[in-house]
Formats: structure tokens, sequence, C-alpha cells
């Protein structure tokens, strides 16, 4: 065998005697495809846009592949590669003049030329779509706006004389626009600057300390204290799964902040992981007690963090450890129905999704799992019946230690990005060990015997955390009751207010917003009237700048909608004229709409979009427009005086 180095495309480009991989048969259908969907053939683009039709082209292929083969874009690991193609490719989009999602829509052509050779890809072409599509539509919200920034960044380097994008620049476009560092790299390189990436990583680091300062009590913090060691131990051990009161010794233990560190010989509270809250109690001495707030996780102990009533000596002799059931046996309830839960999604959305995170406490539950969209409430209730029935069904919780790679062959589920030794335990749900399980995954928490013992399972919420993760919280055994019986008074307290019967009160509350919206239509009509009918009054006030007439009313927490229109209407009705409106909102941000004649657009280059994002800077904020209407907003109302100086200042030097 002789490695030639050529690859499948360059073969490919040598047999069809072609000048470039793109003019293949593997590359031209879905450049063709793109042309349709922007509406320039690839022969009639520019250059510039020809690279846009390739880049796409390549990634279309890539991110079909991979998403087929269950990878989805995150913030983490190979779904960041993903995220950062995928939003590489909506970059280049946006030089072939495409605002919308498209790169979507490309999907099935690319199905079409390689479905023949992978089947996978024509089964999942649906689900690859949906995506896709999710992640263009919320990078989207942000690109246009981030590119607008990122040219007022080199804008300012060019006056400096400066080519280099400071690190908190870019930091600043990745972390409020999700910009990856190397779109900024690209994007700078096109025009021959480049970023500084050091200042990146160093300001990447500060808000990762943020986070962990901002976070909950760690124990590393405990190291800076000096162990005091009461009985030596060469290993401990958390018995908490078999028992939840029992005699032990306090291996060593420090203080911290005002609180005993304790680590004891044998332990029943369970330290926070995989979700799990760590377990409270007590622990009883020979002259003492402390309460037990918190059990966490170090090195291979499980740390108490205790409180007591003033000082107390520690010894070395039997104590009694006693976890509080009260708040242990609801958290069990929620980590089993946590399990049914994740099971439950999987089998009504697809088996993409992967739990992402969770929290499982005494009084709720909260999931996060990757998926593309939000849960419709139909799949919701799906959801939340499907874990009932396996509730009612009260199969057994069976626990087994086994080997990793076993239980990965038999399908265990385990958390992406969690670190399983080589022997693990498994939780398996099944009606008997020869059925298949409900669920089956790698876990350390502590669970019921039983699904019956969890009770009712009500989903309260289904929100979005981040691009492609959704999150689910719901409610267990006596809490769901609770949850259940408010909802009952709150039914029943509509039906008096509103003289209803409960089958009823959807369509009468539909019945009531409407009329509401009629109304509130009425008030903004006369609202409209009353503001235009002022025109007249507006022009009549406007100052003199020259030859240009400026006219400037302030509103408070007006419609924009209402202030645009009296912009149009000031257009029509006069000459050289610019018109700036500031509305001042309740919660101290302010709204400018400028509306500029067409003589001063055409003979003075004064444009309203300019205008409006210029004054819009000076407050804290952005904006911008067509050059006879434009709107801003911004966050420092407060410098309205140096906004309307700036405004003056423009429109005096560009008067005769």
């Amino acid at each position: 065998h002789v490695d030639t180095g050529m690859g499948f495309e360059r073969l490919v480009r040598v047999l069809q005697k072609v000048d470039s991989n793109y003019e293949t048969d593997i590359f031209k259908p879905i450049l063709e495809r793109i042309g349709e969907v922007v509406g320039v053939p690839f022969r009639s683009a520019n250059a510039e846009q020809q690279v846009a039709f390739q880049v796409i082209a390549d990634h279309i292929r890539m991110l079909t592949f991979s998403i087929s083969d269950g990878a989805l874009p995150s913030n983490e690991g190979r779904g960041y590669v993903l995220r950062r193609i995928l939003r590489r490719a909506a970059r280049f989009g946006r030089k072939l003049e495409m605002h919308e999602p498209f790169i979507f829509k490309l999907v099935p052509t690319l199905v079409e030329l390689y479905g023949g050779a992978f089947p996978e890809i024509v089964e999942k072409a649906p689900y690859v779509m949906d995506v896709i599509r999710s992640e263009e539509e919320s990078f989207n919200k942000t690109l246009d706006r981030g590119i607008e920034i990122f040219n007022d960044i080199i804008s300012e380097l060019k006056a400096k004389k400066q080519s280099v994008i400071p690190g908190g620049e870019a930091f600043k476009l990745y972390d409020t626009f999700g910009f990856p560092v190397d779109l900024t790299r690209v994007m700078a390189e096109e025009i021959g600057f480049s970023v500084d990436e050091d200042g990146f990583t160093v300001e990447m680091e500060k808000q990762r300390e943020r986070a962990r300062k901002a976070g909950k009590f760690t124990l590393q913090e405990s190291e800076a204290g000096d162990w005091q060691v009461l009985n030596p131990a060469e290993e401990t051990t958390f018995v908490g799964y078999e028992t939840h009161d029992l005699e032990t010794r306090i291996h060593k233990y420090t203080r911290r902040n005002g609180h005993y560190h304790l680590i004891l010989i044998e332990t029943p509270f369970y330290a926070e992981s995989g979700g799990q809250v760590g377990d409270r109690g007590k622990i009883i001495g020979d002259g003492f007690e402390l309460e037990v707030l918190d059990t966490q996780k170090e090195s291979d102990h499980n740390v108490c963090i205790c409180r007591a009533e003033g000082d107390v000596t520690l010894t070395g002799g039997p104590v009694r450890a006693v976890v509080d059931m009260e708040l242990r046996k609801p958290t069990t309830y929620n980590h089993t129905a946590t399990h049914l839960l994740h099971a439950a999604l999987r089998e009504v959305l697809g088996e993409h999704v992967r739990q992402a995170g969770s929290l499982v406490a005494p009084d709720h539950l909260r999931f996060d799992f990757t998926h593309f969209k939000k849960v419709e409430p139909e799949q919701l209730e799906t959801i939340e019946r499907i874990v009932n029935r396996q509730i009612r069904e009260d199969y057994p919780v069976r626990y087994e230690y086994t080997d990793f790679n076993a239980a990965k062959q038999r399908g265990a589920m385990a958390l992406f990005g969690e670190k399983y030794g080589d022997v693990v335990r498994v939780v398996s749900i099944a009606n008997s060990p020869e059925t298949a399980p409900v669920s089956l995954e790698l876990c350390g928490g502590c669970h019921v015997k039983q699904t019956g013992q969890i009770g009712p399972f009500v989903i309260v919420q289904e929100s979005s955390i981040a691009s492609g993760v959704r999150r689910i919280e719901a409610l267990t055994g006596p809490k769901a009751v609770e949850y259940i019986q408010r909802s009952r008074d709150v039914v029943q307290e509509l039906d008096q207010l509103l003289n209803t019967p409960a089958p009823e009160l959807t369509g009468r509350v539909r019945q009531m917003m409407e009329q509401i919206r009629g109304l509130e239509k009425q008030i903004q009509q006369l609202q409209a009237k009353e503001v235009l009918s002022r025109t007249d009054e507006f022009l009549a006030k406007a100052e003199q700048y020259g030859d240009i007439n400026l006219i400037v009313e302030q509103f408070e927490d007006q419609d924009v909608n209402l202030l645009k229109q009296l912009g149009d209407a000031i257009r029509q009705k006069s000459e050289q004229t610019v018109g700036f409106f500031v509305n001042l909102l309740p919660d101290g941000r302010v709204n400018f709409i400028c509306a500029v004649t067409d003589d001063l657009i055409k003979g003075r280059q004064l444009k309203a979009g300019d205008l409006v994002k210029e004054a819009a800077k000076i407050a804290g904020g952005g904006g911008g427009g067509q050059p006879h209407l434009a709107t801003a907003g911004a966050k420092n109302a407060d410098k309205l005086p140096e906004v309307l100086q700036f405004l003056k200042a423009k429109l005096a030097g560009a008067g005769k």
C-alpha cells in the first residue's frame, strides 16, 4: 500500500478533472442549494461570497454527520466544537445577506447526496434540522449586534493606530454575544488585526473565579485549618445506605469560620454529589451535641459541617451519628423520581436526551437535559403520566456493584463528564431482574426501595437555561400533594371570582383577555391620536441650527411604534428637519427615536441611524436603523444633557 496523502475528496477531484474539491460531485449539489436559498448562484457570487459558500458547504456536512451520531452543540467538550463551527457558518451567512436561519435548509440536500451510503442520516434528518435551526435562532438574536460591537472596537483601535483587539473586548464578545474567541480571531485576521488571546484567557479565568466565589462553600477552604486527629484510621466508610443512626467515632476535625468540620470513621451522612444534597442531622457525644448543617466531599472522606452552641471539647470517645430522616426520606423520593424522569424524557423526546445537571433536594427536584427546543405541554403531560404510572407499578429499585465497562455494555446511563472508578454502583428500576429495566444508571445516591414510596409526581416548570439545554422542576410525595391542593384552591377561588364553573374557566379567561386587548388597543389609538395631533405644535417649537430644524421632545414610557409614527409625520410635514424623541422608561433606561428628512440625508449626509447610534453610545447603549428613521436604547438616562449637546453640535456643524 502506498499512502499518497490524497484523501477521498482529492481523488474524486483528479478523477473528475476539476480544479477544486468544491467543483466535484461531493460539494456541487450543496453549493447549488446554497445559491437557491440565498438567491445568488455560486458562479455569480464574488470571490468573498464564494468563500462563504464553501465554508458553509463544508460545515453543514460536518454538522449533519456529527449531530446524527449523537453530538449536540453545547458550551463544553465536543459540543463546543459543534457550536463554534455552526456559529462560524452563521457568520459567513451574513456575507451572503442571510439574517434569518437558513443553514438547516441545506440538510435535505446533503442527506440526498450521502444518504445511500449513510442511512443513519436519513433517519435523523428531521432531528438534525431542528437542532441546527434552534442553534441558528439562538445565535441570530445576538449575531448582528455582536458584529456591530466588533466594528465599533475596530474603529476605536484604528483611531488609536492599534491593531490588537484587547482580551477584555474579545471576552465581552464571547460572554455577551456568544462569539467564540476563534470566530473573533478569524474576523480580525480578515482585516489585518489580531486578538490578545492571553488576555482573553485571563478574563475567562477571572469569570471562573467569580463563579467559584459566588458558589457555595467548598471543602478546600477547610484545609486552611489544622486537622486534629482523635482516632487514627486508614480509611473512613459511608454506611448510610443501610443505617441512619449508629455509634461511631470521630477520626479528625478542624474549625473554620466558626464551624466544626468532622470526619467520622463510619458515617451515615451522605456527602453532596451526583446532584443530591448533603445530609443534615446530629452528632451527639459525651458532653456535646453538634448540629450537622451539611455534608461535603473531600477526597475520599465525607466531611460533616457542624454548628455547636458555644465552644465544645471534642474527644475520641464514641459518638452517636443521626441523619435527619425528615429530610433524607423526601430526598430519596426525588432522586428515584429523577431517574424515572430521565427515562421518560428519552422515551418521549428521543435518545439524544442526556442529563446535563441536576439538583435532588428534600423539597423539590431539578433536572437539566440536552434538548434543542421547548418541550410542548402535551409532551410534558405524557412524561408526567409515564412517571406516575411507573410509580404506581411499585417497581423494586435494585443496586449492585459491577465493572464499569460491563455496566456500560448493559446500557447503563453515565453522567457526561463525571469520573467513575473501575467498580461502579448501578441503580436499576425493573419489575424483576429478568425483565428489561425502566431505568438503568450509574449512581451513588440514595433511593427508595420501591417506586410506590415516591407518591405523586408533578412537573411544575419547564424552561431553557442555555442553548440546547432545558430544565424541568418537579415535586414528589407530600410536596406534590400540597401543590395539587394549592392549584385546586386557586381554581376554586377563580370559580367564585368569575362566577364560572371550573371546566369553563379557560374559555372565560380567554374571553376577558380578548376584551382587555381590545380596550388596550383603543387606549393606544387615543394616545396616538393625541400625540400625532401635536405634530404642528412640535414643528413650531423647532430650534434652528443654521438652516436645519431640530425638534427634541421628551416622553415617559410611551409606545416606541407611536413615536416612530410621529417621526414619519414630521418627515411628511417638513423639510430640513431632524426629529429626536427621548422616551424615559420606569427602570431608568431610555429609548431614542430619530427621524431625518430626505433632503438632509441626500444633501448633508445626515442619517438617523448614525445619529441615534452615537447618541446611544454616550448613554451606555446602542442601536441603529435606516437613514430616515432609527431607534436605540441606553441604560444611563442621566447622560441626556450630554446626548443633546452632541446632537446640537452635530447639526450646528452641518447647518448653513
